[in-house]
């Protein structure tokens, strides 16, 4: 019994180190994102015209070379036994 009340103190000692951990990443975060949005903020700014870009090209279909796995072809099961 003294062990399972050793383990709840430990784990109520534990929640402001994870509370001050939590915060100090937050904290962070927001220091980064705003060094992000500072940085957006100049790229726009600069105005830079953009070349349009193309539409993607659909390949040709290409045969498959002797080596190659075939592809599967999916018929329906035949109903004679």
């Amino acid at each position: 019994m003294e062990s399972l009340i050793a383990l709840l103190a430990l784990a109520v000692l534990a929640v402001p180190v994870l509370l001050i951990l939590a915060l100090s990443a937050i904290g962070t975060l927001k220091a980064r994102v705003a060094g992000l949005e500072r940085r957006l903020a100049a790229i726009e700014a600069l105005d830079v015209p953009t070349a349009p870009v193309a539409p993607p090209v659909a390949a040709p279909p290409t045969r498959a070379e002797p080596g190659m796995a075939q592809p599967v072809t999916l018929r329906a099961p035949s109903l004679a036994s």
